[in-house]
């Protein structure tokens, strides 16, 4: 099983979550096959397992048969790891041309495309700003104990159809489930600290995801505020209208969400190991 375990670990490197790559894997080995089986054999959780399945999909990495029940094919081998080592680059390309402008951004345009903010508010006066002009998507990862700063805001925006993603930790559970949460907001709940086999690209096997007093708010494609654990005695943090920057969190922040178990299950639970 040690073959399995480093081919699981090659494809999450190409960019796949560890549900994806088994369930991928799980698919070549049995050349086709429904959803409940594919999550038998590979061991992804059920309640999983068609968002792995879609995500395979939106990478051209499995076919669908459409009927009672669905059936999946996967993409051949060659042409998969085609498409992961494209997408690798195109976002390694991306990252490297995004980072070697930021320092000409800000020194060098008046029109201030990248902007820094200091201060607890101007950082919530910023967000405040940010969360109407969303038109399709906004993604939040802040402390617990700026949610009911900006709860009105957000469930005004989950009646017109934005869809909204939150991240907290385990121990933030008792104040969550005292809040008026809309029913279509889309609550995940994560470990504080991944341990090492679950560790993510962007993180320190042990550390922190989204370390303690950071923030991080993205609107739609083009639109990004994230902050910085205090050091000093105001707070600090970045404001920009990149695509390039949105889509660099995005991509390491769709890896983390797989991770996450929704409010509703985990209020079912009593342990999130």
């Amino acid at each position: 099983m040690d073959e399995l375990v480093e081919l699981t670990n090659a494809l999450k490197d190409l960019g796949l979550t560890e549900y994806e790559a088994k369930a991928y894997i799980t698919l070549v080995r049995l050349n086709s096959g429904n959803a409940s089986e594919i999550a038998h054999e590979s061991d992804v959780p059920r309640p999983k397992i068609y968002e792995t399945l879609s995500e395979l999909e939106k990478k051209d990495l499995v076919e669908i048969q459409y009927g009672k029940p669905r059936r999946y094919r996967p993409t051949t081998p060659e042409v998969a790891i085609e498409k992961l080592a494209q997408r690798y680059h195109d976002a390694t390309d991306l990252a490297i041309k995004e980072l070697k402008s930021l320092k000409k951004i800000e020194t060098g345009r008046p029109e201030e495309i990248i902007w820094t903010l200091r201060g607890g508010e101007q950082i919530v006066n910023r967000i405040q700003a940010m969360l109407p002009s969303a038109k399709s998507e906004i993604i939040m990862g802040i402390p617990i104990e700026d949610l009911p700063l900006f709860i009105e805001t957000i469930s005004d925006l989950c009646s017109q159809g934005i869809r909204i993603r939150l991240t907290f930790g385990k121990d933030d559970l008792p104040r969550l489930t005292a809040l008026p949460l809309d029913p279509n907001l889309e609550v995940g709940i994560i470990p504080i600290t991944l341990p090492d086999e679950n560790a993510l690209p962007f993180t320190h096997p042990g550390r922190h995801i989204i370390p303690p007093g950071s923030r991080i708010v993205v609107i739609d494609e083009n639109e990004i505020l994230f902050t910085f654990p205090s050091v000093q005695e105001s707070e600090f943090g970045i404001w920009a209208k990149s695509p390039g920057l949105v889509f660099i969190f995005k991509f390491f922040y769709e890896q983390f969400w797989n991770f996450a178990i929704p409010l509703e299950e985990r209020l079912k639970k009593t342990d999130l190991s």
